[in-house]
C-alpha cells in the first residue's frame, strides 16, 4: 500500500498515533510494574527467598512475566515506529494480533497477580499493589484501543466524500 494516496495517508497517520500512543502507555505500564516488583522483591526479600509465601511468589511471577511482555511490546512498537518514520509507508510487519492479544494476556497477569497479592495480605496492601493495578487498567485500555484502531484500518477503504462514506459505512449511515 502506498502512503501517496488519501486512504494510505490515513492509515499510515493512524498507524503512527496508534503506535505511539501504545509506545507511550505501554512505557508508563512497564515502570509502574517494575516499580511494583522492586519495592515488592525489597519489602518481602526474606519470604521470596523462602519456602513460605507462595501466593507472594505467585503474584511476583505474574508481575514479572507481564512486565516482561511489556518490554516485549516496548521494542516491537518501537522497531515498528522506526520502520514506519523511515520507510514513510505502512508495515506489514506491524502485528495486531502480538500486541492486542500480549496487552490482554499482561492485564491478566496483573489483575490475577494484584488479587493473589492484596488477599494473601489484606493488611499490606501499599503502592505496589495499586502501581499494579493501574498497569492492569493501562493494559485492558491499549488492548481495546489495538481492537478498535483495527476495526477502524480494516473499513478505510477509498478516499472519502461524505458521511462516513470512505469507512464503507455509506449504507449504514444512509439507515440512521
Amino acid at each position: 500500500m502506498e502512503a501517496a494516496s488519501p486512504v494510505g495517508q490515513a492509515k499510515a497517520g493512524m498507524a503512527v498515533c496508534r503506535g505511539i500512543t501504545s509506545l507511550c502507555l505501554t512505557m508508563i505500564a512497564w515502570i509502574l510494574t517494575l516499580s511494583a516488583i522492586i519495592g515488592i522483591a525489597n519489602d518481602n526479600w526474606s519470604t521470596l527467598n523462602s519456602e513460605l509465601g507462595c501466593g507472594l511468589k505467585a503474584a511476583f511471577g505474574l508481575f514479572v512475566c507481564a512486565d516482561s511482555c511489556m518490554f516485549f511490546l516496548i521494542c516491537w512498537d518501537g522497531a515498528n515506529l522506526v520502520i514506519l518514520c523511515y520507510t514513510q509507508t505502512m508495515c506489514n510487519c506491524e502485528c495486531y494480533h502480538m500486541n492486542f492479544s500480549l496487552q490482554l494476556a499482561s492485564f491478566g497477569m496483573l489483575l490475577i497477580g494484584a488479587i493473589i497479592h492484596g488477599t494473601n495480605d489484606p493488611d499490606n496492601i501499599n503502592w505496589t499493589f495499586w502501581f499494579c493495578l493501574i498497569s492492569a487498567l493501562l493494559c485492558l485500555i491499549l488492548g481495546i484501543m489495538w481492537k478498535i484502531t483495527q476495526k477502524m484500518k480494516r473499513f478505510m477503504k477509498k478516499e472519502a466524500s461524505g458521511a462516513l462514506e470512505g469507512m464503507g459505512a455509506g449504507a449504514i449511515a444512509g439507515m440512521i
